[in-house]
């Protein structure tokens, strides 16, 4: 079979329900929650399915803990969903997917999960999102990418084409961890007003020459605001990453 070759499982508008200990492969949408559901998926895996889950309407939530995703189109896709209470993403993996967690215009509370070797993003698009306590390592574009988020913290980001993309300013970037992205471990994107704090991260290196290469900013393009990073920690916080 290849994906899509089933149309996967659908929660009807207004539904709820529990999926655990599954292994879904193969659907188009393995998991689809439409208007006004609120299922929980749990300790399951999604194979080679065009969306792991796939979430929409503003008025749908969705816990999605303990699962695995692996070769996926996207893990989870959020389309104009969870404009509330959000989609709750907790201790789930994302391998060898197009990208982990999708979200156009969703709402995510990502906490302990990790997204590795992607071959466009980790965690891509976040609105209105928390991303807190994650690693993201060797996806192909980005580890991360956030249009709006509130709370970034105690990430590990390493490894990736570029750590974190920000098109938004976010309302906590704190004790995350960057180390050996290829390009910038911060990147921003079309920031052109206001203030960028980032403070109390560990950027592999205490010399602040070595720092500012490795953040695009206001430095680099005269568009763009000056990313405020100190003060800096002198070493990975240790409580950065999943706390399994």
């Amino acid at each position: 079979p290849t994906k899509g070759a089933w149309s996967g499982v659908e929660f009807a508008a207004g539904g709820a329900g529990v999926i655990t200990h599954a292994e879904i492969r193969y659907a188009d949408r393995g998991v689809e929650a439409l208007g006004g559901t609120n299922p929980t998926i749990t300790f399951s895996t999604f194979d080679q399915c065009n969306h792991g889950i796939y979430a929409s309407s503003t008025d749908t939530q969705a816990t999605v803990e303990d699962c695995v995703f692996t070769d996926n189109g996207n893990g989870i896709y959020g389309d104009w969903a969870a404009w509330s209470g959000g989609i709750k993403v907790r201790r789930c993996t994302f391998t060898g997917n197009t990208n982990g967690v999708y979200s156009s215009a969703t709402k995510f509370i990502i906490e302990d999960c990790i997204a590795e070797d992607n071959t466009e993003y980790g965690f891509r698009s976040l609105w209105n999102s928390t991303i807190v306590h994650s690693r993201a390592t060797g996806n192909g574009i980005a580890g991360v990418q956030c249009e709006s988020c509130g709370t970034v913290t105690f990430n590990d980001v390493r490894e990736n084409a570029t750590g974190i993309i920000f098109k938004g300013a976010p309302s906590t970037c704190h004790h995350n961890s960057f180390e050996d992205n290829t390009g910038s471990d911060l990147q921003l994107d079309n920031i052109t007003s206001g203030s960028f704090k980032a403070e109390d991260n560990w950027w592999g290196s205490t010399e602040t020459a070595v720092i500012d290469g490795v953040i695009h900013d206001g430095l680099d393009d005269p568009n763009l605001v000056i990313v405020d990073y100190e003060p800096f920690l002198d070493a990975p916080d240790p409580e950065v990453g999943p706390t399994l």
